[in-house]
């Protein structure tokens, strides 16, 4: 199961006796063991009731026997081990004998980001209980998991915002959880989170000049992209990179006109395209500001911009400001 599935079997009361809990994605791993011990074990009782172990520190027998020991005026005990996979061989197998029969008052949580599943650890670990898989989010799907946040959270945050906030702070989910519970403060009593208060809180990032430089050069904007363009180069970023960019935004619109034309529904081309959807309306009309020739033009148009900022005959800056001349008039 993942980490949403896991999370709505935790809403119904269905708690395993044993949990693997792999992948690389820690911080939905801390996410999921923390609503695991608010939900298992009260405040008062939860220091008498909790244990943690590292598994290159500890033993088998030590981790096992604790799992072992009633709860202290608890219905249960929560026994975590963190980079379980990094058991010794032989305390593992102290663990396979713990889960052949283990305590139904104690709820154990083995953490790891590799198992090896040729292992016996893990079959036998699987067999007795339930592994949770959390891997990481992909790119379009964080602006879910932002609005799904904030509606866990107890607030609405307007997809486009969601969309922003993605954008300017990336990928990482500790660094977006962060930012989001800043932005739940600052909003006070108001029931939505708008852009405005992403903008206003959250530090512009190059990613999201990236993609005002795409948006402003899709709207044929001359004068907004080269500003956009002199931001980006004084961040350093290079000219490669941004033409990559730009090429791959030519190519979006490239492949979505080619489907409309070929008669494909609007709404399942641009999700193929992985085109949000409150973003459907301006790139359409992007769409409408490049005929066919005038993209084969402005892919020509680019090559050249390439193979000129690697002959090092024109700065860097000119070769990008002239090709944005190009690529909207």
């Amino acid at each position: 199961m993942n980490y949403r599935e896991f999370t709505g079997k935790l809403g119904k009361g269905k708690v395993e006796l044993i949990y693997l809990f792999s992948g690389e994605e820690d911080f939905l791993q801390e996410e999921a063991l923390k609503k695991l011990k608010s939900y298992l074990l009260s405040p008062e009782t939860a220091n008498l009731n909790y244990q943690f172990f590292y598994g290159r520190e500890s033993r088998g027998g030590e981790i096992a026997g604790t799992a072992s020991t009633a709860p202290f005026i608890s219905e249960k005990r929560l026994v975590v081990v963190k980079e379980a996979d990094r058991l010794p061989a032989s305390d593992k197998e102290e663990i396979i004998r713990y889960a052949q029969a283990p305590s139904p008052f104690t709820c154990l949580v083995l953490m790891g980001s590799k198992f090896d599943r040729r292992e016996r650890f893990y079959s036998n670990l699987v067999k007795s209980g339930k592994e949770v898989s959390f891997q990481p989010i992909y790119e379009k799907d964080l602006t879910n998991w932002i609005i799904f946040k904030s509606r866990e959270k107890g607030k609405q945050i307007a997809p486009r915002a969601a969309f922003e906030l993605k954008e300017r702070v990336g990928k990482s989910l500790r660094e977006l959880e962060s930012e989001l519970s800043k932005l739940l403060i600052y909003a006070g009593d108001k029931k939505e989170i708008g852009v405005q208060e992403v903008r206003a809180l959250v530090g512009e990032s190059k990613e999201v000049k990236a993609y005002n430089l795409t948006e402003a050069i899709g709207e044929r904007q001359k004068g907004k992209a080269l500003k956009i363009l002199g931001k980006l180069l004084d961040d350093g970023k290079k000219a490669p990179e941004i033409i990559g960019l730009i090429a791959y935004h030519m190519r979006k619109m490239s492949r979505a006109r080619a489907r409309l034309n070929r008669g494909e529904a609007r709404d399942e081309a641009l999700e193929s395209l992985e085109i949000p959807t409150f973003l459907w309306r301006r790139f359409l009309y992007q769409i409408k500001n490049f005929s066919p020739q005038k993209l084969r033009e402005n892919f020509y148009h680019l090559l050249q911009a390439d193979l000129q900022s690697k002959s090092g005959r024109l700065t860097p800056r000119l070769v990008l400001e002239l090709l944005i001349i190009k690529l909207c008039s």
